[in-house]
């Protein structure tokens, strides 16, 4: 992970910047990790609840935005199916390339 001028660990969050984008690749999931999905509000709110307590804990939160074309793109470079997995390991390389261009 990236360490922020101020010397914080920067850590991905995925982020979807509408609903119908999260909708879109939460039916790309495997039926098995599609069983316990929370509604897109519900997610918004976890991840804005996650930045406050990384940075109440010293670190930076960096919402990584996930588009349906971006992940089963990224996905077919990778050989890797589109779940959960995949999305993480998408999300946390996206900050590694935004930290290497700044």
């Amino acid at each position: 992970m990236k360490r922020a001028r101020s010397d914080r660990l920067i850590l991905p969050l995925e982020w979807y910047d509408g609903e119908q984008d999260y909708l879109s690749v939460l039916a790309m999931l495997p039926i098995s990790e599609q069983q316990n999905a929370i509604s897109h509000e519900a997610f918004r709110a976890k991840i804005k609840n996650l930045e406050m307590r990384y940075n109440e804990q010293g670190f930076i939160g960096r919402r990584i935005v996930v588009t349906p074309l971006a992940i089963r793109s990224w996905c077919k470079e990778n050989g890797s199916p589109v779940c959960k997995l995949s999305i993480i390991l998408f999300v946390a390389e996206s900050l590694a390339v935004l930290s290497e261009s700044s």
